[in-house]
């Protein structure tokens, strides 16, 4: 749409909506609720009311750099700043001459004037279109923080992915966290507003014998002799039942696109846990739907 192009080219640096974008400032995904004026406001006065956790800070280094962004993290050796388009800088606190945080957004005050009013209204009007989609994974690497458990160790691939920056490679056998942050998504018949329905996602296991994802229902795992909760492809060597989607393990990158409800009833997401079978294998793409998606 006109409005999605627009937000793409002026936004998406650093906001995220819908699952496109970056989120260097808040994420704009539930714009939907908020009247339009409010937003309007925003565009044009971002510096008015920053929302805490995104003030903007300003480094001097003693070689003479300045360097701006919002605070990540710090320790007693160093900060991080996310900058637009998902980066972020690490800083050692040995080599900063002065820091101090700013009552001025990132967002340029200038953007509201090269704005013509008609994309104003065009990415308004996609902002506050109810989601239909939930991004679970794409590029994210704090998934790798969320799925704090199992053997191995999960990594981002930059170099094998379907799209986007990176996916998630894991080893032999998994990793999984029953309870991940701010995930509790219902899957219903008829999905309301924040309700979902289809699981959409990628995934490669050229040298594995197989692979699969276990869903975790309201912070429980299937029981080891029940196939609702998990799927998987080629050959399955694990303890667990699970419904089997192909008899040979994808060898490229393949979509696969479920129907939830239909497969395992009314169940809560809480959490995943992508599933290596004899060798390592690749997840990216990871989302849900309201209705069903193409591919």
């Amino acid at each position: 749409s006109a409005g999605h192009n627009s937000f793409i080219k002026n936004c998406a640096t650093c906001h995220k909506a819908h699952g496109t974008g970056f989120t260097l400032g808040p994420d704009l995904t539930s714009e939907f609720r908020r009247a339009e004026e409010t937003i309007v406001q925003d565009i044009l006065a971002p510096s008015s009311k920053i929302a805490g956790g995104y003030e903007t800070y300003v480094i001097e280094t003693k070689d003479g750099r300045v360097l701006s962004g919002v605070l990540a993290s710090e320790s007693g050796s160093s900060l991080a700043l996310n900058l637009p388009e998902g980066q972020q800088l690490d800083v050692l606190r040995k080599d900063i001459k002065t820091i101090k945080s700013l009552d001025v957004s990132l967002m340029p005050e200038s953007l509201g004037i090269s704005l013509k009013p008609k994309e104003i209204a065009n990415i308004i009007a996609w902002l506050q279109q109810p989601p239909t989609r939930k991004v679970l994974f794409e590029d994210n690497p704090k998934i790798l923080d969320w799925l704090s458990q199992g053997d191995g160790k999960a990594t981002m691939d930059t170099i094998e992915k379907i799209s986007g920056l990176a996916s998630l490679k894991i080893p032999p056998p998994q990793r999984y966290s029953s309870t991940i942050p701010n995930w509790s998504f219902k899957i219903r018949e008829e999905p309301d507003l924040g309700e979902f329905r289809y699981l959409r996602l990628a995934w490669k296991a050229p040298n594995a014998n197989g692979v699969m994802i276990e869903l975790a229902n309201d912070g429980k795992w299937p029981e080891p002799n029940n196939a609702k909760g998990r799927y998987f492809s080629g050959k399955n060597t694990s303890k667990w039942q699970a419904k089997q989607l192909k008899k040979l393990p994808p060898k490229e990158w393949t979509i696969v696109i479920r129907d939830l409800w239909k497969d395992f009833g009314n169940l809560t997401l809480t959490g995943i846990a992508p599933t290596a079978l004899g060798g390592p294998v690749w997840f990216d793409q990871i989302e849900l739907y309201r209705t069903k998606p193409n591919k």
